[in-house]
């Protein structure tokens, strides 16, 4: 099958910076048709997402050299809390999206356990943000078992804030920019899972993370590894709106010069975590969603878990 050129968007004018470090040192990778993703969101999930593209023929994916970051633009295409709605509105019933049990939780939880040398006897006061429905934020004060954990989180899904709740969790409903300055240096522990890479303006938000942390405190984020199997499949989540961000290791340790944050440990998922998607050969080769013919990807080892502390001395840029 012939597939057409893409056309340029009349009125779309591209980025002049990078989204993490500000450099101008951004390059095009590929353009992708907003048609195809339309349609698989409207057969998977429902969901009308057109009008994140308004009238986009097409979305860009860009690379930074300087960071080495992949983003997404226009950034008017990110996700806004009425598409995870939609996306949990079956949740309480499968729980194919919020998920109970996660890999990076148990090791979120060891290094939470591990001793701080900041703040050996003290009590910790964890943040999560983009919390879903509370799960980590229950095992968290469960197993500190002595009560010296305060644990509390931040989402922007309304209807997974209201679940949380019901459930016993200390949830806000909001977006951590904008309370950063009310909360500055409130939490010894802040923890992301899968969050980072749905912002578009991953800087700002990271500026945000490390205003609410106390110096000294320990910052845990998992993110998708896109040296993993990722790479292999073409993923309509790992896209706009639902992604629009990609993560490396070499990105990630980027955040050593761009914040005051040192890298204490890195966790890459093992191989024995083996979880499979249902592609295409073309999806399996990057090729995008136009294959009727079935096949099963393999995604193990895909994501990677960060601790990282807050560098005592430095401010927040």
């Amino acid at each position: 099958m012939s597939i057409a050129p893409l056309k340029p968007n009349s009125s779309y004018n591209p980025p002049l910076e990078c989204p993490l470090c500000a450099s101008h040192a951004i390059i095009s990778l590929r353009s992708h048709a907003t048609a195809p993703v339309i349609q698989r969101w409207r057969q998977q999930y429902g969901a009308d997402v057109t009008a994140y593209f308004r009238d986009l023929e097409v979305f860009t994916e860009f690379g930074c050299h300087e960071c080495g970051i992949q983003f997404f633009s226009p950034a008017t295409t990110a996700a806004k809390p009425p598409l995870y709605e939609i996306l949990t509105s079956t949740n309480l019933a499968n729980g194919k999206y919020y998920r109970a049990q996660k890999w990076e939780y148990d090791m979120a939880l060891k290094d939470i356990a591990s001793p701080n040398p900041n703040k050996p006897n003290g009590a910790q006061h964890l943040l999560e943000i983009g919390c879903g429905f509370g799960d980590f934020l229950s095992l968290a004060t469960s197993r500190s078992g002595n009560g010296r954990l305060a644990a509390e989180g931040i989402e922007q899904n309304p209807a997974a804030v209201l679940e949380a709740r019901r459930r016993g969790a200390a949830v806000r409903h909001g977006d951590i920019r904008e309370i950063a300055a009310q909360c500055a240096g409130q939490y010894n522990v802040v923890c992301l899972f899968q969050v980072l890479e749905h912002v578009p303006d991953p800087g700002d938000f990271l500026r945000a993370v490390c205003t609410v942390l106390q110096k000294g405190g320990r910052l845990i984020l998992a993110v998708p590894n896109t040296t993993s199997f990722l790479r292999h499949a073409w993923n309509i989540l790992d896209m706009p709106p639902h992604h629009m961000t990609r993560w490396k290791p070499s990105v990630m340790a980027q955040l050593t010069r761009l914040f005051p944050l040192q890298i204490l440990r890195v966790h890459n998922e093992p191989l024995a975590g083996v979880a499979c998607t249902q592609s295409s050969p073309r999806e399996i080769h990057g090729r995008g969603p136009d294959s009727a013919v079935g096949g099963t990807a393999l995604l193990a080892g895909s994501y990677s878990i960060w601790l990282l502390r807050a560098y005592i001395g430095r401010a927040v840029r």
